[in-house]
């Protein structure tokens, strides 16, 4: 019996010494491969840096990228193709843009960030940010997939929102080589001239005149019966309340009750109806302004499966709105999400708002968190060629 227990004891010391070896070799070679390809990586973009400060020609570089793959340790070699491909598949990014506010007024010295993004084997230009001058344009100059533009740093300013071709309101906007079916991104090639800029819309802030912000969701309880939103509680934050007619809006979500896929969404309505004010649709970027007409008593946005509109759900609509016999004018950013058949005929919605107590349209926040413009232009590392 001791015997077996002594030779069951040494077969697995055994396996775990065998694993430990596998463990160790495997992590070895994967550290060596690692190591490879960052030494290629980094030699190969120091070549595009050397022509891009004109120490190389574009010939000259050519050659010089292939004696580093022709380096390679043997065992890596069947990635050269790859790395041939990757490193000719970054192009220069020429990009010029204007960043202006409500007014049409240039913003000067305002920090536009940026990035030049990566393929898969290649470097591009980085992240940084760039000022704008008297005019308030700037200008790009670097190497990449695709162009990212996000956050407009000003002390008169909050922030900046981009507006894409289909409407949408996002914190940051994507140029590539080519324009997108869907307006998710567009080609920057378009704002390669100083003549025709990609112009930023931002809000410069006023005087603050006493606007609230919050939010509240009814995720997923709607249910086709109708629901009281009261946005003007003591803490701006109330929640849905059911079968209570106060408030300032009512708000209702139908669903096709014939629905067959578990996965099919069907037809769907949304209704938001005001109590004791009114409501409407805009595309302004910023909702710090409401207007002083236009307004009717209910919106419906109806989607009926199948038709060459449908969408599943609806994200970043936006809408002013006034209440309280216009004591009270106020924006909403709302998402409207209806659920699929296993969830029943439930709807959610998800709702970021304004308002100002005082009747005025003025929906301008404090300023907050409100970056120092005194910055110097920064690129985010090495890569960040040429950035003016």
């Amino acid at each position: 019996m001791i015997k077996t227990k002594h030779i069951i004891i040494l077969i697995f010391s055994t396996l775990l010494a065998v694993i430990a070896y596998l463990y160790v070799s495997i992590e070895n070679e994967a550290t060596a491969f690692d190591t490879a390809l960052k030494h290629t990586k980094e030699k190969l973009i120091e070549l595009y840096q050397q022509e891009k400060l004109g120490v190389l020609n574009e010939k000259q570089k050519l050659n010089e990228v292939e004696k580093v793959l022709q380096n390679m340790p043997a065992e890596y070699q069947g990635l050269k193709h790859q790395y041939q491909i990757a490193m000719s598949s970054l192009p220069d990014i020429k990009f010029y843009g204007r960043v202006i506010d409500q007014y049409g007024d240039p913003v000067e010295d305002a920090k536009v960030f940026f990035e030049a993004t990566n393929t898969y084997l290649s470097e591009g230009g980085g992240r940084g940010r760039i000022a704008t001058d008297r005019n308030g344009r700037f200008e790009i100059d670097s190497i990449g997939a695709s162009l990212v533009l996000g956050g407009v740093g000003h002390p008169e300013i909050d922030g900046a929102y981009y507006q894409s071709s289909n409407l949408d309101a996002t914190r940051d906007m994507i140029f590539n080589t080519s324009d997108d079916a869907y307006g998710r991104y567009e080609n920057w090639k378009r704002y390669a001239s100083s003549n025709n800029p990609y112009v930023i819309h931002v809000w410069r802030l006023g005087k603050y005149d006493g606007a609230m912000k919050g939010s509240l969701s009814a995720y997923p309880n709607l249910d086709g019966r109708e629901y009281t939103l009261n946005l003007s509680g003591k803490d701006y934050n109330t929640k849905v309340s059911d079968g209570v007619k106060q408030g300032d809006f009512i708000i209702s979500c139908t669903r096709k009750t014939t629905m067959t896929a578990v996965k099919d969404y069907g037809d769907w309505t949304f209704t938001i109806s005001s109590i004791d004010g009114g409501i409407q649709k805009t595309n302004d970027l910023y909702l710090n302004k409401a207007p002083g007409n236009g307004y009717q008593s209910s919106i419906k946005i109806k989607m009926e499966y199948g038709s060459d509109k449908y969408m599943p759900s609806l994200f970043n609509q936006r809408f002013y709105f006034y209440t309280q016999s216009g004591k009270v004018y106020g924006s909403m950013l709302v998402n409207f999400k209806p659920h699929r058949k296993f969830r029943g005929n439930e709807c959610g919605i998800e709702i970021q708002y304004k308002m100002n107590p005082t009747g005025s349209k003025n929906l301008e926040l404090k300023r907050e968190n409100i970056p120092d413009s005194k910055t110097t232009n920064i690129i985010g590392n090495r890569y960040a060629l040429n950035v003016r």
